[in-house]
């Protein structure tokens, strides 16, 4: 009989502790990271976002090295779904230049400096989601958890748009602090086949691993200040090439639910002013 109960301690011990480590659903995971950022109240009330950063990207294919840098100023209109933007190249000899795009009525333009505009395509997620991704995409499923940068994650995966043919797969995984909550890094892996009939088709995989962090907190929620993303293409078939990139976005400022008007009447028609203000603050 005693050795029954302990055998029943036991399992009921061992059932406990298979319990606690279940992973929690993908709404789970969501709603924790949401909580952990603010809570769904503060995060709904964010309606516009303006915010600068600096780019810093080290690109390497072969023997070359590439080193570019820019600064973005931008504004972001989450419900009416508009955007303006200022971007600043700096060159190899220092020198800036300035081009403006704006996103308005469900289309992208670039305004060039003789005053006329130029279409590019547009992808409305970053309005979906406003300022986070506070729902789960279509299909997304639970992975195996995992350590990322020494760090225990819950793992989301789903699929992202195939929006060419030539794109076969294209998946995404996001990692959640086990501790905290908080997002802090990501991963997109992609495959296309580009047809070539000199040289055969070419087989391109990417991978990119993105990493949040730095999360300060503005307006009473936790928003991260610093994103690194680091690149690799790899070609083969008809053409047989390895390329790669590290890239870091840093946020200089951040301002939320600021008037867009004041952002188009003055910032916007001075490029170099606004970048002025902004880094002076």
């Amino acid at each position: 009989m005693k050795k029954q109960m302990t055998f029943l301690a036991a399992f009921f011990v061992l059932a406990l502790a298979s319990a606690q480590e279940k992973t929690p659903t993908v709404e789970e995971i969501y709603a924790k990271y949401i909580e952990a950022i603010g809570g769904k109240e503060k995060v709904k009330s964010i309606t516009t976002k303006q915010e600068m950063k600096i780019t810093s990207t080290e690109g390497r294919s072969g023997n070359t090295v590439i080193n570019t840098q820019n600064g973005r100023i931008e504004f972001l209109d989450y419900v009416e779904e508009k955007s303006a933007s200022i971007t600043r190249t700096t060159s190899s000899t220092g020198t800036d230049t300035y081009s403006r795009s704006l996103i308005m009525d469900g289309k992208g333009y670039l305004l060039l400096k003789d005053g006329t505009r130029m279409d590019y395509p547009v992808h409305f997620d970053m309005f979906k989601w406003g300022i986070f991704q506070e729902t789960m995409q279509p299909g997304s499923q639970t992975m195996p958890d995992e350590v990322f940068n020494g760090e225990e994650v819950y793992v989301v995966k789903y699929e992202l748009e195939k929006s060419v043919p030539s794109i076969k797969t294209n998946e995404y995984y996001e990692y959640f602090s086990k501790t905290s909550g908080l997002r802090i890094g990501a991963k997109q892996i992609s495959s296309s086949i580009t047809e070539n009939k000199t040289l055969g088709n070419t087989t391109v995989n990417t991978t990119t691993i993105f990493e949040f962090k730095d999360y300060k907190e503005v307006g009473g929620i936790l928003i991260p200040h610093q994103t690194t993303m680091d690149y690799e293409n790899v070609m083969s078939g008809g053409l047989n090439r390895t390329s790669s990139s590290s890239t870091t976005m840093t946020i200089k400022n951040i301002q939320l639910n600021v008037d867009m008007e004041d952002f188009r009447q003055n910032c916007f028609q001075q490029p170099e002013a606004c970048f002025a203000k902004f880094t002076e603050n």
